[in-house]
């Protein structure tokens, strides 16, 4: 079992990529060929959307099939990648940025990029402060696992009946649950009042959708060793400044700007990000570094704050999730409800 979870990259994300040679075919053979589809904690069918923008498609993937894909590809490129590092400051001279790590050592670049999440340690160095993420009230139990053995469960193998891929998201009372299959895989992310990051029994999952279809309490079930991780959903406030005073570090991704898991944006606008940096260094040239680094977080923080401005009026459940949690008097002609956030509309 891994603690991955179902990830989507929205199309504005994959342009780019789709000038990387061989990478985005790659990406076609491990993203789920399915739509976006919502179901009632009762198993009532509420519609079927499609991903991307009616033009262009979004890909939806089990996040270690893509972090897997793109390890792949670093290591083709001869790019060096060393993992078991634990990086736990930051810090800038006039010549260069720099990390310590777990052991002490320290290394140098001329520009060091912090993507080390919504906990990144980058922000005592950027704004001169430690800056504390917030409680966003809520939480996910999360589990990945091979598809075969939780297959042979009759209930669970109805469901996915006739489906090769499947992406589904099952709303009711307190809690949702978004719950992926591919041939390979089955993963879930049950969202609920927070608790803390930690691994827990699955009976705690449990509790959360009592009287709910029994898809999903056999889903859970199937978690192989009965556990799965409980994942505390944090956030900050938004920050307009992401560079260090030196331009020598820079955040990027969650480290920069948080976004929860039911916005469906995070991936998209961490690979966003990655774009922009580097199209701005590529322009600026190493002896403008620092301004391309500071065109960069300014291009991109006009972009987050629209992004956020548009999800914020369009989508309750964006700034509220209990909106997806809600009791629902649904439209049996329609399967909507005056509180259907926009976006699933």
């Amino acid at each position: 079992m891994t603690t991955g979870d179902l990830l989507l990259i929205e199309c504005n994300a994959l342009h780019s990529i789709k000038h990387w040679p061989g990478f985005y075919e790659r990406l076609q053979t491990i993203s789920y060929k399915t739509q976006r589809n919502i179901k009632k904690y009762d198993g009532t069918w509420v519609g079927t959307w499609p991903l991307g923008d009616g033009k262009d498609i979004s890909m939806a993937f089990n996040r270690s099939e893509l972090h897997n894909a793109l390890w792949e590809y670093v290591q083709e490129l001869g790019i060096r990648v060393d993992f078991s590092t634990t990086v736990e400051d930051y810090f800038e001279t006039d010549e260069a940025g720099g990390v310590v790590l777990a052991d002490g050592k320290k290394l140098t670049a001329d520009i060091v990029v912090a993507a080390d999440g919504v906990g990144s340690k980058a922000w005592s160095l950027v704004l001169g402060k430690k800056d504390v993420p917030i409680s966003s009230g809520f939480a996910c139990y999360r589990a990945t696992f091979p598809s075969g053995p939780a297959l042979e469960n009759p209930i669970i193998a109805k469901e996915f009946e006739g489906y090769v891929d499947r992406a589904c998201i099952h709303v009711g009372p307190g809690a949702h649950i978004a719950v992926g299959k591919t041939t390979r895989q089955i993963c879930y992310m049950l969202t609920h009042r927070e608790d803390w990051d930690k691994t827990v029994p699955v009976e705690k999952a449990l509790t959360y959708i009592e009287g709910w279809e029994p898809f999903l309490t056999e889903l859970i079930k199937a978690t192989p060793n009965s556990r799965c991780t409980d994942w505390k959903l944090l956030w900050r406030n938004p920050q307009p400044k992401w560079a260090s005073p030196k331009a020598r570090v820079i955040q990027l991704g969650d480290s920069a700007h948080s976004f929860l898991p039911t916005s469906g944006s995070g991936a998209a606008m961490a690979m966003e990000d990655a774009y922009s940096l580097a199209t701005c260094l590529q322009l600026g040239g190493k002896s403008n570094f620092a301004l391309a680094v500071r065109i960069h977080n300014h291009l991109r923080y006009a972009l987050y704050i629209l992004d956020m401005s548009e999800r914020c009026y369009t989508d309750p459940a964006y700034t509220d999730s209990s909106v997806y949690h809600a009791p629902r008097k649904w439209d049996s002609t329609t399967g909507r409800n005056s509180t259907t956030p926009t976006g699933m509309r």
